[in-house]
């Protein structure tokens, strides 16, 4: 980690460490996340492809005739 530490703060880091203390937690919350954010882009995938074939005219369907002159 990196920024800005105070005297209690630098003595912490230095026994401690605060990337091997935090780091597997934060790995997790990643991994959630990005999970999260897979299944969500699925869905939308799937719901405007769903859109998009409801609102396309279907092959059996003839196209509407032109008038006669």
């Amino acid at each position: 980690m990196t920024g800005p530490l105070d005297f209690m703060g630098k003595g912490m880091d230095l026994f401690v460490g605060m990337d091997r203390m935090i780091g597997p937690d934060f790995e997790k919350g990643l991994a959630s996340m990005r999970r999260e954010a897979e299944a969500d882009a699925k869905k939308r995938a799937e719901a405007a492809t769903a859109s998009a074939t409801q609102a396309a005219p279907t092959p059996a369907e003839p196209a509407p005739a032109a008038p006669a002159k």
